[in-house]
């Protein structure tokens, strides 16, 4: 009914700044307010896959949404175009954030050793504990292949967990022997 298509226009005017005057134009004739690269290829691309797809997207006042790109089906069944459709995030996305920032302090600031491997066997992150533990500064460490830290004998452990990681496969806590900077061997 008509209420239903201002109150469309209203929302959508929010977000993409339209007039209800704009109304069954091509989305490629208007100005958005909202920095979509490419959207109506991304349109395009659902449309000839016959896939919805979906992207976070941030307006121009930085608020966060997940705009979806759906399949528009007539009655008899027929695609004849896509919609998108947009859900508020911002709050989601901001909490998150913040969660990340205070996880990343207190893994830093753990007397833990906590490390981060990649699945090539390279150090990624590294923290103070692991510092403490290892003697290797964060600066030496990032980068460094995990193999260095492991003793001998024990490759095939760090070998067999590095493959599982590749495949997808769940890794189980394991006791390994490792080697600090100075030569000593710890058991973690």
């Amino acid at each position: 009914d008509e209420f239903t298509e201002i109150q469309r226009a209203l929302n959508a005017s929010k977000l993409f700044k339209v007039l209800p005057s704009d109304l069954g134009r091509s989305i490629s004739d208007l100005k958005l307010s909202v920095d979509i690269p490419n959207l109506v290829e991304k349109i395009n691309i659902a449309l000839e896959k016959l896939t919805p797809s979906s992207m976070e997207i941030q307006d121009s006042e930085g608020r966060w949404y997940t705009m979806s790109i759906n399949l528009y089906k007539t009655i008899d069944n027929r695609i004849d175009g896509a919609t998108l459709s947009f859900i508020d995030i911002d709050q989601m996305k901001r909490a998150k954030e913040a969660a990340s920032g205070r996880l990343a302090v207190l893994v830093d600031q753990s007397t833990d050793a906590i490390t981060i491997i990649d699945t090539d066997g390279k150090i990624s992150a590294w923290n103070r504990g692991a510092e403490d533990m290892y003697g290797y500064a964060e600066g030496e460490a990032l980068g460094m292949d995990v193999s260095k830290l492991v003793a001998k004998g024990d490759e095939h452990l760090m070998a067999e967990n590095l493959a599982k990681v590749r495949a997808g496969q769940p890794v189980q806590p394991f006791r390994i022997r490792r080697l600090t900077k100075e030569g000593k061997t710890i058991e973690v």
